[in-house]
């Protein structure tokens, strides 16, 4: 493997840790309203997004389609566990409120995750406050 494949591979494998994000959405302060944990929680899983979709483009840029995937010795990502892991972390963002939660904290959270990668990936971070207050609040306007 040359030096060159060998400093993509080291690219690859720091774009899809999700190490950073699980730490930025772990440090959210549970005394803040839930809907500013959310949005920090989707700034933050949005960021890994798109730290990985540059690595991967500019990889496309320069070796075209077969980049490190097809060479020998590189490993798969393991996507489930990281995806488990920041539903685990979003779930522990629901604690505070838990008794007035309807369905339990993972459930929440894979169903916001969900909600949050269906989202236009055009949307900026200010533009997260609409689908959190759907989230959060339905879909339909208080009757009163």
């Amino acid at each position: 493997m040359s030096a060159h494949s060998a400093c993509w591979d080291a690219c690859i494998a720091e774009a899809m840790d999700p190490g950073t994000s699980l730490a930025e959405i772990r440090s959210i302060p549970l005394d803040q309203p839930l809907a500013a944990r959310l949005a920090q929680a989707a700034e933050a899983l949005r960021a890994h997004v798109d730290r990985i979709g540059a690595v991967m483009g500019a990889l496309h840029a320069t070796e075209g389609r077969s980049g490190a995937a097809g060479r020998p010795g590189t490993r798969p990502h393991d996507r489930q566990a990281g995806v488990n892991a920041a539903t685990d972390a979003i779930a522990d963002l629901f604690a505070p409120e838990g008794d007035s939660l309807r369905p339990p904290p993972r459930q929440l959270a894979q169903l916001f995750f969900g909600l949050l990668f269906t989202t236009s990936t055009q949307e900026s971070p200010q533009d997260i406050g609409p689908v959190v207050d759907v989230f959060l609040h339905g879909a339909l306007a208080s009757t009163g």
